[in-house]
């Protein structure tokens, strides 16, 4: 069966809110949920460029500071640059519903796949960028 639009709720957000699952269960619990994940090094970098490019207060500048510094956030919970990238966590809210988990990196690949935004602040990552996030993560 071919999926209709409205059979689609895209809502990227909801994975890692405090309240995600509640309103998951709320609003969405006929559906099954259906997250795509993003390599985790390649997500803390492409936030860490995106935060830096909205001039974000208080965020540090420096990789290795941004990657220890948490923050809370009242609707969002805990936040960080790592913290978003640590999968771990939040898939544990949502294995009672079973998700099916694809890898960004293998969607982009489908035919028609809906979105392969570019972050166009994005700095190239070094290898000492990459080991540093690693060393975090």
């Amino acid at each position: 069966m071919k999926a209709r639009g409205d059979d689609v709720v895209r809502w990227e957000q909801l994975f890692t809110r405090t309240d995600g699952v509640a309103q998951y269960e709320a609003k969405h619990k006929d559906r099954k949920p259906v997250i795509i994940l993003r390599d985790p090094v390649e997500r803390t970098w492409s936030d860490f460029q995106y935060q830096h490019h909205m001039k974000r207060e208080g965020l540090p500048k420096d990789l290795g500071e941004a990657c220890k510094e948490h923050r809370y956030d009242p609707v969002m919970g805990e936040r960080g640059i790592l913290l978003q990238s640590q999968y771990s966590l939040w898939m544990e809210n949502w294995k009672k519903f079973k998700p099916i988990v694809y890898w960004l990196e293998d969607a982009i690949q489908w035919a028609n796949f809906p979105h392969s935004w570019a972050n166009p602040y994005k700095n190239k990552m070094t290898e000492l960028d990459i080991m540093l996030i690693r060393s975090y993560l």
